[in-house]
């Protein structure tokens, strides 16, 4: 006779069952340390509901009880309620969880419900003890559907039923991992996700605008090194690159039961916050120039970014070669720390050496970012909420990633300030550095064309040297023996011998005035009007007509090229040239004034112009008025109560 069949047991187990039901059904008097509730009456399942006070627990060695010593292993530990809703602690994370709970369907019906033990389980396996043997059975995990299979184990109560089962749960390794274990009715399983979503979803949205924020610095980080070449930009691309995988996967990856968020939240993102940090100390280092104006700094971030590859390496081979979380753990807070000191160096620094003012701008950033980092992290690790309302639209500001990305926006504005002002600072120096090369050149060319001017002035005196020396007593021989001959003469004396003593005097007058114009000494407006004084004089001295000069007084001194004294005097002496043999006048009258032009003007009171001969024959009215546009000149001649030609000339 097999044993289910006897009357008395059956009449046991219904008498079981009741008392079960009327347990279950029976208000319980809450004590100051309530007890765990024996059995979940999988019929009273409306959506989802918490098993936490159902469950048993044990915290053992990976493999050290093998699934068979299930039935049998002592597992009678009321989960601590610290737990609830928060995170477990390291030395349980690093082993394998066993957890015992009971089953009871005392309807009509098969219940199919889901098993859920919380967020980041590398292993979930349910076994079910068997009655009266304390052996068990594993749970077939393809009954779940494959894709909630690595968050959800899918079970089915035969109506009447009342089992004990035993979950055999591994952590991923992580302190993300949460722990709120839950059955859910099957046809709530997406509800149940879309609603833990969804409790997140003002939170994703203020990421996913941070990683928005991130990656437009990263477009435009590549935009101004292409543009100028400057490798702190793909320092800061790098930085920004980091921060954006790291902040847009923590959003994206929420509940998402897969090995990449399982692996990306117990290992990578570590790895690409430390990546992260590494760039943003090269960036430092070579934005400000740490090795020319700040050795402190250069030496402590190198100091820093070797000490951070080689604890990175020894997490590292501790994450993928030890089951040891709490020594994991141990070396990523460590790195974390380290960094938090450096931080804290560089804003020491910073504020000490207030005068450098882009210095000013990435310690202040620093400052709001350590800030909002120490209140991130104090949410983290402590119960604190800002907003205890869970309806309210601010709920979202509990979570303790939004305080680390307002850090960040923090950080970035005033970063983007600094980089303002040193792109203005270096728009002024690049000004300053062109504005000295363009006064350098010009020094360059002016002290080039003075030297070119004083090999010429050098060259013309020594040939109006050479000319008064050689040429001019050679003309002065001419001139005395033509004069010595003609004395012997007397009475014979020949018309030729005339001809070269006038001559001679005529050319020795000529090269005198070359030599006066040759002369650099003579370079100013007071030598060439005094020279025109003396030449005008001495020209009518011997002449009907009386010759009156009117002087400035006093003359400024002004310098003036030796082709415009040249072609000045030249012009004025041909004008009076012109009024000895054509004017038929009595006196002429010259007046000179001096602004910022020169203007000689002579006058005669003779018969003036007669500009029909002039046009047909006279070409030498045309040379003077050519010889002062030479020179920048102006020459006008017209008839006044005789003639008066107006001779300018800007100085």
């Amino acid at each position: 006779m097999e044993l289910a069949a006897h009357p008395m047991l059956k009449y046991i187990r219904w008498l079981l069952m009741l008392s079960v039901v009327f347990a279950s059904c029976t208000e319980v008097t809450p004590s100051a340390e309530p007890r765990a509730k024996p059995v979940v009456n999988v019929s009273r399942i409306r959506f989802s509901n918490s098993i936490y006070d159902n469950l048993r627990y044990a915290s053992v060695q990976h493999g050290s009880v093998p699934d068979s010593a299930l039935g049998n292993f002592s597992i009678d530990n009321p989960l601590p309620k610290e737990w609830t809703g928060h995170r477990v602690s390291m030395s349980v994370i690093e082993k394998e969880m066993l957890l015992k709970i009971a089953l009871f369907n005392p309807s009509d019906s098969v219940q199919r419900i889901f098993f859920y033990p919380g967020a980041y389980f590398n292993r979930i396996e349910l076994f079910r003890i068997i009655p009266y043997s304390n052996s068990v059975a594993k749970v077939d995990e393809n009954q779940t559907p494959e894709e909630y299979r690595k968050g959800f184990r899918y079970l089915e109560i035969q109506p009447g039923d009342s089992t004990e089962y035993v979950a055999r749960l591994e952590f991923v390794r992580t302190t993300a991992t949460m722990f709120y274990p839950a059955v859910l009715q099957r046809d709530y399983i997406d509800g149940f996700i879309s609603n833990k979503i969804q409790a997140r979803s003002k939170t994703s949205m203020v990421t996913y605008v941070a990683s928005g924020i991130m990656l437009m610095m990263i477009f435009y980080s590549i935009a101004v090194y292409r543009r100028n070449g400057s490798k702190e930009f793909i320092y800061y691309c790098g930085y920004a690159a980091c921060l954006a995988i790291l902040l847009f996967l923590k959003s994206y990856l929420l509940y998402d039961f897969s090995r990449f968020n399982y692996f990306f939240e117990s290992y990578w993102d570590f790895l690409v916050q430390c990546l992260g940090v590494g760039f943003y100390f090269l960036f430092i280092r070579k934005f400000l120039d740490t090795k020319k104006n700040h050795p402190f700094i250069e030496k402590t971030f190198k100091i820093g970014q070797l000490v951070i590859l080689a604890l990175l390496a020894v997490y590292t081979y501790l994450f993928f070669f030890s089951r040891n979380f709490v020594l994991v753990n141990l070396f990523e807070n460590v790195t974390k720390q380290i960094l938090l000191v450096i931080g804290l160096m560089f804003i020491v620094y910073g504020i000490k050496r207030r005068k450098d003012k882009l210095l000013r701008f990435l310690v202040l950033g620093n400052i709001y970012l350590l800030a909002f980092s120490l209140m991130s992290l104090l949410m983290i690790i402590t119960p604190i909420q800002i907003i205890s309302d869970r309806t309210s639209e601010f709920y979202f500001l509990n979570s303790a990633i939004v305080y680390y990305e307002i850090g960040l926006v923090f950080e970035l504005t005033l970063f983007l300030s600094g980089l303002a002002y040193k792109n203005k600072r270096d728009i002024i120096e690049r000004t300053k550095e062109k504005e000295r090369f363009r006064i350098e050149n010009e020094r360059k060319e002016m002290e080039k064309q003075m030297a070119i001017l004083e090999a010429q002035q050098e060259e013309r005196n020594r040939i109006s040297i050479d000319m008064h020396d050689e040429l001019g007593s050679g003309v002065t021989a001419i001139r005395l023996m033509s004069e010595i001959v003609r004395s012997k003469m007397k009475d014979s004396t020949l018309p030729e011998i005339d001809k070269i003593s006038n001559s001679a005097n005529d050319l020795i007058t000529k090269m005198n005035t070359i030599i006066w114009t040759m002369t650099s000494a003579n370079d100013t407006v007071e030598n060439l009007i005094t020279y025109i004084r003396t030449y005008a004089i001495e020209f009518f001295e011997s002449t009907n007509i009386e010759c009156e000069f009117n002087l400035p007084s006093p003359i400024p001194h002004v310098q003036l090229s030796g082709e415009k004294r040249r072609n000045m005097f030249l012009a004025v002496k041909e004008s009076l040239t012109n009024i000895l043999k054509h004017s038929k006048a009595s006196k002429v009258t010259i007046d000179v004034s001096v602004s910022d032009k020169l203007y000689i003007n002579i006058q005669d009171d003779g018969v003036g112009v007669d500009f029909e001969t002039i046009r047909r024959f006279g070409n030498g009215l045309k040379n003077m008025k050519t010889r002062l546009e030479r020179i920048d000149g102006k020459f006008t001649i017209l008839n006044n109560d005789g003639a008066r030609s107006e001779f300018e000339m800007r100085l």
